[in-house]
This record gives structure tokens, sequence and C-alpha cells, in this order.
């Protein structure tokens, strides 16, 4: 059986050195809960989340089909309908793992050829992905069938 992954474990070992766990914390503080989101395919129960979040700006705009492919999901996850929630609190500094970017599915790199994981999650389109380790507070955003744009409302300081 081939390995589907690249250097794993040095991947993982990596990912845990305590300076890229302060430097995602960091940016994390620096984004504030209000630009960290989590999109899934089911309510959330009690409005607690867990699993990969990622920011606002990489699914502004965008449709669940479109969210799909920037955050490496599986093909039809979101369809027919997807959950955004907003994030409450900045996870704790133990609250989380790094996994970078949504070019690595579940932050590494797929082995030549493969086009996606044996569970179908393939490469996104480069968002920020953190996973939460422990559950963090949300809020329900919207809902949306698989066409519709997620637009969302502006900051509150930003509110006149």
């Amino acid at each position: 059986m081939v390995d589907t992954f690249v250097d794993e474990r040095e991947t993982r070992a990596r990912q845990s050195e305590p300076w890229v766990r302060d430097a995602n914390f960091a940016r994390m503080v620096k984004f504030g809960a209000y630009n960290l989101m989590r999109v899934q395919a089911y309510e959330a129960a009690g409005s607690l989340v867990t699993g990969y979040i990622t920011v606002l700006p990489a699914i502004a705009g965008k449709t669940p089909a479109e969210m799909e492919r920037i955050l490496g999901l599986r093909v039809n996850q979101l369809n027919p309908t997807a959950y955004v929630y907003r994030l409450l609190a900045v996870p704790d500094r133990n609250g989380f793992d790094v996994r970078g970017y949504t070019t690595l599915v579940d932050g590494k790199r797929l082995r030549e050829g493969l086009k996606q994981d044996s569970q179908g999650y393939r490469p996104g389109h480069g968002a920020l992905q953190i996973q939460l380790t422990n559950p963090v507070k949300a809020v329900l955003v919207t809902c949306l069938g698989r066409h519709e744009t997620f637009e969302p409302s502006m900051h509150p300081k930003y509110l006149l």
C-alpha cells in the first residue's frame, strides 16, 4: 500500500514547533475572532464548533461550491447546505493545531500524482487553515444554499 502523504511525521513535527504555534496564535489574535470562520455541512450543536477554521477573506463573496474548492473539501460536501459560523473568541494557545494552508490536505503534502486523499479531500486554493482541538463558541452567520453567495456584514466598529 502506498502512503498518501509525503514526509507526514516530519510535517507534523514542524507544525508542532513552539515558534510555529506562537506565530499561528499571533495571526489569529491579529485577525480577531470576528474574522475566524467555520464552514460546515451541518448545524453545530449548542453553538460550539470544532474542526477546521479559516479566515473571512477566504470565503467572502463565495458560493458553497467555490468554498469547497478554496478550502479543499470533498466534492459536494456543502451540498445542499453550508452553515457559516463566526467564532466568538480566539482559540486559546492549547486549543488548536497548526495546519498551514488549504493547498495542504490536512496540513500535509499529497504524493505526486494524487488529486485527493483516501477520504476525498483535495488540495484547496491556499486559504489559512487551523484545526480546533477544543470547542469554541461561535454564532451562526448564515445558512447558504448551493448557489447562494456569502455576503458578510460589515464589522461592527465600522457601522455608523
